[in-house]
């Protein structure tokens, strides 16, 4: 009998653009107990390659794995602010496969990091209660270089981030640079894992994606691009007009918000692309 695969409690559906996107996440899964994936969010990358595209057969294949072993995932969110506006932003969790409520849980440091303009990863955030903010060492916008003496700079996040996390009580040793007064500083730190997950985000984080009251997913429709003018309708025809983001194509799914006060006098837009999803396994 082989060993026993898991996932991590996701159900996907496939878009017109051919990415998958989150439909739904289990309860006690690891998607959902790591805190930051939301419905809607497109998925890139596992373990740092590039499978936005591939066939739900090839995603399920690589995302699932051991029971309790880690995989790095890194997702896209389409976010439409009200006004109109349309950004994306980068979410990269670590997970653990398998249900969450079986496993020993592991650990992080407290860190959020973010991608500069040189590809390296600079502190952004630290929980008050994390190994790093307790250190006292590690300031904003620190930049790490490397982790146990092995360079990091410039290396993927999706590489970086399992280097980070481990066993709830274990020790890393972080190594940073720190710019201060036109004169950069080299600093080590040996810290005690004992946050749940370190993760990584780009891009800016907005209230706007921040609720799901009011919120609809909409697909680019054909003969719409970049900067065209999308007519958004709910089932209670709240409608809402706003911009097609750069680098959205057709089947791009978004996320907009309708003002519930809003109210549709006519028939619905003809452009507006009611999507139908097909449902996935979980994974």
């Amino acid at each position: 009998k082989g060993e026993q695969q898991c996932g991590v409690g996701i159900v996907f559906q496939v878009a017109g653009d051919k990415g998958l996107y989150i439909k739904e996440m289990s309860e006690e899964g690891a998607a959902a107990e790591c805190g930051i994936l939301k419905v809607g969010d497109c998925l890139m990358t596992i373990d740092g390659e590039k499978v936005y595209g591939n066939s739900a057969q090839d995603i399920s294949r690589r995302i699932k794995g051991p029971l309790g072993s880690p995989v790095a995932v890194k997702f896209r969110r389409n976010i439409v602010h009200k006004d109109g506006r349309c950004e994306y932003m980068m979410v990269a969790p670590v997970l653990t496969r398998g249900a969450t409520a079986e496993l020993p849980q592991p650990a992080g440091i407290g860190v959020v990091f973010k991608v500069g303009h040189d590809a390296g990863m600079y502190v952004k955030a630290m929980s008050p209660d994390g190994a790093a903010a307790m250190s006292e060492q590690i300031m904003l916008n620190d930049l790490l270089i490397a982790v146990n003496g092995k360079d990091v700079y410039r290396k993927p996040v999706t590489q970086v981030t399992p280097m980070l996390v481990g066993s709830f009580g274990s020790t890393v040793g972080l190594t940073f640079v720190r710019l201060a007064d036109g004169k950069e500083t080299q600093y080590k730190v040996k810290l005690v894992r004992g946050k749940r997950a370190t993760f990584h985000d780009t891009g800016t984080d907005h209230d706007a994606h921040k609720s799901e009251e009011h919120m609809i997913t909409v697909a680019v429709p054909a003969g719409l691009g970049p900067r065209d003018v999308l007519h958004c309708e709910d089932e209670h025809g709240n409608t809402k007009k706003v911009l097609v983001p750069e680098g959205a194509k057709e089947g791009t799914l978004l996320r907009v918000p309708v003002d519930p006060a809003s109210s549709s006098s006519g028939q619905s837009d003809p452009r507006i692309l009611r999507q139908m999803l097909n449902d996935l396994e979980e994974v």
